[in-house]
């Protein structure tokens, strides 16, 4: 889950750096604890988008702003559109399956 990821990333031989964590639901509680950690969190609501369209450009908007080499996805549990399917598409993408319960990208830096 992402509190793993994010306490496995502090031992310093851990090839990556978590910068950000992005979350679709405001009242998941990992934002508040990633913020508290340090690390950077973002809400996107999808609920306050008309569509999966606007909602998918402000989350890749968010993805590009971070130039993350890595994103990570744990329980992202929406359905993405075409389009979508090439978010930030200049990064290398590795998924990474977590606890479906909780709905995060996780963004990192190698």
């Amino acid at each position: 889950n992402m509190m793993s990821l994010v306490e496995a990333a502090r031992a310093p031989d851990y090839p990556a750096e978590m910068i950000a964590v992005i979350s679709n639901r405001p009242e998941a509680p990992g934002v508040a604890w990633a913020r508290a950690q340090g690390i950077a969190a973002t809400v996107i609501d999808h609920k306050a988008y008309k569509g999966r369209e606007a909602f998918e450009a402000e989350l890749d908007k968010a993805l590009n702003g971070l130039k993350p080499d890595i994103i990570a996805l744990a329980g992202f549990m929406r359905l993405m559109t075409a389009p979508a399917n090439n978010v930030s598409s200049t990064f290398t993408r590795f998924f990474q399956a977590a606890q479906p319960s909780i709905t995060f990208w996780f963004c990192a830096t190698r």
